[in-house]
């Protein structure tokens, strides 16, 4: 069942909840791991009648929960989800994220594999839900030159719906670069990022399918905190701007400095020195 939250309209965001609360008390579940942080997915399960509903205490929602677990702002946000599961006697076998695609492969992921051909393939994440989080996209544009150029690279853009504009500025009609932006599936991601030498990207949703594709990567942060929500995977490489707020989850800023201050020549030389060693 897909949570959708409306965007707009005031009554259908107050209205919303309650018509998915009413269909999942129609399948009687007996026990809800609460995953998301927020206020509202709390009270969808307490709405249920879920008589079980475990989640981290957050945001004033403990009431609504029978195990309310605090926080633990030290460990990945990965591994406090896992203290939900763990809070219902659940075994926990590993702490590393793992993705099983389906088994229909995609066309784009054969127009990638064509376009790669015997040369290095760097697959780049320009974007990121928060604008915070998104490193200045003419210093993309200028490193997908320099990959092109001085190393000979074939580049990939990738994205979802909305980013597109961001996709053609990036790829600058360079021949070497192929924008598949809003063409691609989590399952067509997964595989491109599987069959790829390097993946560059922001804070991010498709960094972690890259950590799940166990792809080498380099992550740009800023206004998040790597250790709380970095690429779980084999040594990512973290960059950031000298910035002495970094961390501060501000999802707007008039300064941006963190990102400001990370230049194009540094990310290439972390991106040749990774592709070198292969």
């Amino acid at each position: 069942m897909i949570y959708d939250k409306p965007k707009a309209g005031i009554i259908s965001r107050l209205t919303y909840p309650g018509k998915i609360a009413s269909e999942l008390r129609k399948k009687k579940f007996q026990s809800a791991f609460v995953l998301h942080r927020s206020f509202t997915s709390a009270l969808l399960a307490w709405m249920a009648g879920i008589p079980e509903r475990i989640g981290l205490e957050t945001q004033g929602r403990g009431f609504l929960l029978t195990v309310a677990i605090p926080i633990d702002e030290n460990l990945h946000r990965l591994d406090n989800n896992l203290r939900i599961l763990a809070a219902a006697d659940e075994k926990i076998q590993t702490n590393r994220p793992e993705y099983f695609p389906g088994n229909d492969i995609g066309s784009i992921v054969e127009e990638v594999k064509k376009f790669k051909g015997e040369k290095k393939l760097v697959v780049i994440n320009p974007n990121g839900v928060w604008e915070t989080k998104r490193w200045q996209v003419r210093k993309f544009a200028k490193l997908v030159e320099m990959l092109t150029n001085e190393i000979g690279a074939k580049v990939v853009i990738i994205g979802s719906k909305g980013d597109e504009e961001r996709g053609v500025q990036v790829s600058s009609g360079n021949e070497s670069v192929l924008d598949i932006t809003n063409r691609t599936s989590v399952d067509d991601l997964y595989r491109i990022m599987k069959i790829s030498d390097l993946v560059i990207t922001n804070d991010s949703g498709p960094m972690h399918i890259a950590a799940c594709a166990n792809a080498k990567i380099i992550s740009i942060f800023g206004p998040t905190d790597p250790r709380r929500c970095g690429p779980r995977c084999e040594n990512p490489i973290i960059l950031t701007g000298e910035a002495g707020c970094l961390g501060c989850y501000k999802k707007e800023c008039n300064d941006l400095i963190c990102m400001k201050t990370l230049s194009v020549e540094r990310v290439f030389e972390e991106a040749r020195e990774i592709l070198k060693g292969l």
